[in-house]
């Protein structure tokens, strides 16, 4: 019997392995230099330090109670799938034996190698199907690859595989494809219930990692109004955002009326004008954003950035930037769908911290990272007007040298603190990058680290971080009077901020004052009562504190300090000794033998009890007592 005979696979399923294989290796490749990078800028509030990681269950706390996503109130920003993620991603890397650090990092390249899968799902379907003429699967297999290798070797969407906090916007951007791309498909083949529901529960997992996915109605707008060729008047496409804009207002709704919580509050500040933050942006867009999509390499955390005015030049060409790309999009958007809906995606994706609202940061580099997915299949699409294969081929690997080379060039800035900043302040960084970078450095350069400190103050003279470490560093240096002025000043302009308090009674708690001190962690802990460090260091300033009024012969002040202590730490077996002698000097014998007691309890070996015990035991004219205890201390000599 012959064998029957094997049907050979299309063409194009056999390049879409090829292109899967790629997508998976070429960004791990570039990005392996990226997992020793250290803790930087919020990581050390939402992970470094944060308890609420420490365990996975109960999973509902996330999503019903938005401190879990950082130690700093400053911080606290409704995303519960970021610190959920992070929990398990930890719970995975102790399970599998894998150091912390290195396992948040394989955690943040996975999510990216995810989102860059779906980004090529999204980008055949849209190829294929979507666009001005109908494409071969192989060639929009080829397109798709083009314009997601692009995104996944891009140094600009390495900030995010970097920055371990970035994987927020790394999971809202998968949700959001994924969400696209079911809907893409709903609008081609149909399909029932289950579609939508697919549809929009990936928009509110999106949601859920970063609101700035609440934009997702417009580009279901601006993807009917292009590919889909409806007309701007159409009720039916404004039928089909409809639910997208339902999710969404439900989302919202949910956060600021069930939780009480607003991100906006957390986000948005006042500024000296209205156009202010709006003209700046018009000013990045084109300076700043796609300036770093060709020449990345003065890509920095918290650059230095100056409002802009009515008057500058450079808002004028980003408005011209801005307008001229809309009108030939929607100019084109009949005779080439694909690429004005790349251009209006472009835009709307980040409308809501790049527009008009007056965010506290003019800019960050990794604002514009879902942008730049559709900016790359645009780029792809141009590229495929190319009518020789070798050129394409030639062109595409060109680029995807250049970004992935550069983009593992710039990972080396990520290792270290010192390194990190470095970069910042290099290419023009804010004051806070001046004042970290100083941090950085102070131990191996307490000179240079002031240098640092004094210029943060000279960009922004109210800074609080700035004043705090100079201030420190002075306190170090044995000049304790002007060090402690400028950190009690910091406390002074952010009242409200335990950190602050915090800060100062370490300064206080250096230069002896312990009480103050402990006034000031009090002050910590009354405003952020949650917060696990200041808690114990109102626990240490407490013995402090007793043992310097004990010493000073205020024997009343050092036994209320030490009560206090035992209630925070009933076993510091120190505590009970210092609290059973005061108690013993103040003429309380019996509550000092009940303390001396306590204190052989907790360490059995402390032999000094037992000479103190029989003063107290003579006190309270048990001679048998003081006897027995005499003779247990003559004995441990």
């Amino acid at each position: 019997m012959a064998p029957p005979e094997t049907v050979p696979s299309p063409p194009w399923r056999g390049a879409r392995a090829w292109h899967l294989a790629g997508l998976l290796l070429l960004p791990a490749l570039v990005f392996a230099n990226s997992l020793s990078g250290e803790y930087h800028l919020d990581d050390v509030y939402r992970i470094e330090d944060n308890p609420q990681l420490e365990r996975v269950r109960p999973v509902w706390r996330h999503f019903t109670d938005p401190t879990t996503s950082a130690t700093l109130p400053q911080l606290v920003q409704y995303r519960p799938l970021l610190p959920l993620s992070l929990s398990l991603n930890r719970a995975l890397s102790d399970a599998a034996g894998i150091d912390l650090l290195v396992g948040y990092h394989l955690g943040n390249l996975a999510l990216h190698l995810v989102a860059v899968l779906l980004l090529y799902g999204l980008f055949s379907e849209l190829v294929a199907h979507w666009g001005a003429g109908t494409a071969s699967r192989g060639s929009a297999a080829h397109t798709a690859f083009a314009g997601a290798l692009l995104f996944a070797v891009h140094p600009v969407a390495g900030t995010s595989v970097n920055y371990l906090c970035g994987r927020d916007l790394l999971l809202m951007l998968a949700f959001l494809v994924a969400s696209l791309w079911v809907y893409a498909r709903l609008r081609r083949l149909g399909g029932g219930a289950w579609r939508w529901a697919v549809c929009l529960s990936c928009l509110v997992l999106s949601l859920c990692s970063k609101t700035n996915a609440l934009v997702a109605p417009l580009v279901v707008l601006a993807f009917e109004w292009t590919c889909a060729r409806e007309r701007w008047s159409s009720p039916r496409a404004l039928a089909r955002a409809a639910p997208f804009a339902a999710v969404a207002a439900g989302f919202w709704l949910f956060t600021r009326f069930v939780l009480g919580f607003s991100d906006a509050s957390q986000l948005i500040v006042e500024r000296a004008s209205h156009l202010e933050y709006p003209l700046t942006q018009l000013r990045l867009h084109l300076f700043h954003y796609l300036r770093h999509v060709v020449w990345p390499f003065t890509l920095r955390a918290e650059a230095h950035v100056e409002p802009s005015t009515l008057g500058d030049p450079r808002v004028w060409a980003g408005a011209l930037l801005v307008g001229g790309s809309l009108v030939w999009a929607v100019r084109r958007r009949r005779c080439a769908p694909l690429a004005a809906f790349c251009v209006a995606a472009y835009w709307i994706l980040p409308a809501l911290t790049s527009s008009v609202l007056p965010l506290r940061r003019l800019a960050t580099d990794y604002r514009l990272v879902p942008s730049l997915a559709f900016l790359c299949l645009l780029m792809a699409l141009a590229g495929a007007r190319l009518t020789s294969r070798r050129a394409r081929v030639a062109l595409l690997a060109a680029a995807a040298t250049w970004f992935g080379g550069t983009a593992a060039s710039l990972n080396r800035h990520w290792l270290t603190e010192e390194s990190f900043w470095l970069q910042s302040v290099r290419h023009g960084g804010s004051a806070l990058a001046h004042t970290n970078y100083g941090l950085a450095v102070s131990r191996r350069d307490p000179a240079l680290a002031e240098e640092h400190y004094r210029r943060a103050l000279e960009l922004y003279p109210g800074h609080v971080w700035a004043r705090i470490n100079l201030g420190l560093l002075m306190i170090a240096s044995e000049r304790g009077a002007e060090g402690l002025a400028l950190v009690e000043e910091a406390a002074r302009l952010m009242p409200r901020w335990g950190v602050n308090h915090h800060w100062l009674a370490v300064a206080r708690e250096r230069l002896g004052r312990h009480e103050d001190a402990l006034a000031a962690a009090e002050r910590a802990c009354e405003l952020e009562p949650r917060n696990q460090t200041y808690r114990e260091q109102r626990t240490r300033l407490l013995f402090a504190a007793g043992f310097g009024a004990q010493r000073a012969g205020r024997s009343a002040r050092a036994i209320e300090l030490y009560e206090r202590h035992l209630l925070a730490d009933p076993a510091a077996f120190q505590t009970h000794f210092n609290l059973a002698y005061a108690l013993m000097e103040a003429g309380e014998a019996a509550r000092a033998v009940e303390h001396f007691r306590r204190t052989l309890e907790l360490e059995p070996g402390y032999h000094e009890v037992h000479r103190h015990l029989a003063t107290c035991y003579g006190a309270l004219g048990d001679e048998a007592a003081r006897e027995r205890e005499e003779a247990l201390y003559r004995a441990g000599g």
